[in-house]
């Protein structure tokens, strides 16, 4: 995974925006669903992508939640390549082990979490983790689904605010309120149970 063709943001706005027009397709190219993220950057999901049933409804329940993706985006096409839920926590403990590794304590989760020392961006990585622990701040953790090994850590408001629109939104929008952790967790597992890796999940 490269961090530096992600997006882990909240999501502003989607087009279509009722997930009634997400209609899978076997034609690369014939249908997209155009996503803005409250940073001002843009993707594009394929509907012919094998995935793209399970990721565009996966979209819209981060962005009815207000909560931030991870989208991993081919620089070339805008296209999501690979679709993560960012887990929403505060840091408990930071343990050095002998491997070099970091295990990593997350409030609300129950899993081990571990950063890498192998991983490119170890140091940064660190430095937000412990940045987040010292100021008990909010952070967006993501993490592998098999092994909770962290690739990402991004800073959040303390405490979150909803996604604002980045465009007048259809009639039927909703504002939502800032969620708890609780809340939080429980998408994040409902979420992450339905992505799927590109790599290693079977075909449908």
């Amino acid at each position: 995974m490269s961090r530096k063709n992600a997006i882990i943001e909240r999501i502003s706005r989607m087009n279509p925006a009722e997930a009634s027009e997400y209609k899978p397709t076997s034609r690369p190219g014939q249908s997209y669903v155009d996503v803005t993220f409250q940073n001002g950057q843009t993707a594009r999901l394929d509907m012919s992508n094998r995935f793209a049933s399970a990721w565009s409804n996966i979209l819209q329940s981060l962005q009815k939640s207000g909560l931030p993706a991870y989208a991993e985006i081919d620089p070339d096409t805008r296209e999501i390549t690979q679709l993560m839920s960012p887990v929403v926590v505060r840091v408990e403990k930071l343990t050095q082990l002998a491997s070099g590794d970091v295990e990593v304590e997350l409030f609300i989760s129950q899993a081990r979490h571990v950063l890498k020392r192998s991983n490119p961006d170890f140091q940064e990585l660190y430095d937000l983790l412990q940045a987040a622990w010292q100021k008990d701040a909010t952070i967006a953790v993501t993490e592998t689904l098999d092994a909770h090994e962290i690739i990402d850590v991004t800073e959040l408001p303390n405490p979150m605010q909803p996604a604002v629109a980045s465009a007048e939104p259809p009639p039927d929008t909703r504002s939502y309120a800032a969620i708890s952790l609780e809340r939080a967790q429980e998408l994040y597992d409902l979420v992450n149970a339905r992505c799927c890796d590109p790599v290693t999940a079977p075909a449908p």
